[in-house]
């Protein structure tokens, strides 16, 4: 069976929530190898979640230590994560603050 190649002008992000590593995204993984720069692998820091009475200290550590693991992997194919701070909103939208570095 014949696959067609997404046009190049033609991007698609990765919503990241579960399984931070890529061998748990073997969908991610082939499309990294099909067109890296097509593909926009992002996670969501929920602020409800960093609060210090929702998470502790380690975890939250982890999790930051998992991320990076993460794009340090993305890097290596061409690619990187994108972290956004953001929360749900009525109807299923997300507000989100970021910064360019």
């Amino acid at each position: 069976m014949a696959t067609l190649a997404p046009p190049s002008s033609l991007s698609t992000v990765w919503w990241l929530r579960k399984g931070l590593r890529l061998h748990d995204n073997p969908a991610l993984l082939d499309a990294l190898d099909g067109q890296p720069s097509c593909v926009h692998p992002l996670f969501v820091l929920e602020p409800h979640f960093l609060r210090p009475e929702r998470v502790g200290a380690a975890r939250l550590r982890f999790l930051l230590q998992t991320l990076e693991d993460l794009d340090c992997s993305l890097r290596k194919r061409n690619s990187r994560l994108i972290v956004l701070r953001g929360a749900w909103l009525r109807g299923g939208a997300l507000c989100c603050s970021f910064h360019v570095a």
